[in-house]
């Protein structure tokens, strides 16, 4: 029995065959406006991956599915693609024996937070968004309080920007919506001066955002290193839910598949 893989075009059509917002997060990539150039998506069966180049900073392949059908439409996407896209998948995919062939990938494992319901309110009056004039102190914040951030005021992906100041009209903390998808709000670019680390600044710019992104998204997503325990701790008490994800930094092996994939896309 051949398997086709069906490509498919726009993010719509990947939200009518994917529930993950993972994947429906990375669909983005197939719009004219993603500063990258367009991607591509594909599904076979019920797995659905998007070629997403440099979406939050690197090239990627975000894929989700039943096990069989993601290890059959990964091996298809990564040789059509080439190895410079990284897979982007639930943990628990990632380790199935099925995708035995990546066994020997780098890998980095992180958390995907997301939510799609109302959290815990919390106090947000004195975070606002940033004017045009106040992003370059935003991201001179975040290049010295989180070096390691994806995302910058100053980066090429559109983008809003908020803020918390103190008292004496000082920017102590920040965060945006970089990376935001037709149907999925994103999260990003956090970061608050040490200083005022544990004092409320951060929680007010997260859930400032967390409802600004609920409100004209729908559903709301962040990316965090899983061991930033604080981190996680606070979005969860803005209600977003902890996932697994991994990325995979490697060539995989094609191992072999009791059914036989289609070495073409079609639309369907």
């Amino acid at each position: 029995m051949i398997r086709r893989v069906h490509e498919l075009f726009g993010p719509d059509e990947v939200a009518a065959s994917t529930d993950s917002l993972l994947v429906q997060w990375a669909s983005q990539a197939l719009l004219p406006s993603h500063p990258y150039g367009r991607g591509r998506a594909y599904r076979l069966g019920d797995a659905v991956a998007v070629v997403a180049p440099r979406l939050n900073r690197d090239d990627r392949i975000v894929v989700d599915g039943p096990e069989r059908e993601v290890a059959e439409l990964l091996v298809h996407t990564w040789e059509r693609h080439g190895p410079d896209y990284r897979p982007l998948l639930r943990t628990d995919l990632a380790d199935a024996p099925l995708l035995a062939g990546f066994a020997d990938a780098a890998r980095a494992d992180f958390g995907w937070m997301e939510l799609s319901r109302k959290g815990t309110p919390v106090e947000t009056h004195r975070a606002r968004w940033l004017r045009d004039d106040e992003l370059a102190e935003a991201d001179e914040l975040i290049r010295f309080s989180n070096p390691d951030a994806f995302a910058l005021p100053s980066g090429p992906e559109k983008s809003r920007w908020a803020g918390w100041h103190n008292t004496k009209g000082q920017l102590v903390s920040v965060g945006g919506d970089p990376w935001s998808g037709p149907s999925v709000g994103f999260l990003g670019g956090v970061a608050t001066t040490p200083h005022y680390r544990g004092r409320g600044a951060s929680t007010a710019v997260c859930g400032f955002l967390r409802d600004s992104l609920l409100a004209r998204y729908g559903r709301a997503a962040l990316m965090v290193d899983q061991q930033n325990t604080a981190a996680i701790r606070v979005y969860r008490r803005l209600g977003f839910d902890y996932r697994r994800v991994t990325a995979l930094w490697a060539a995989p092996t094609r191992a072999a598949a009791r059914e036989k994939t289609a070495d073409h896309a079609s639309r369907g």
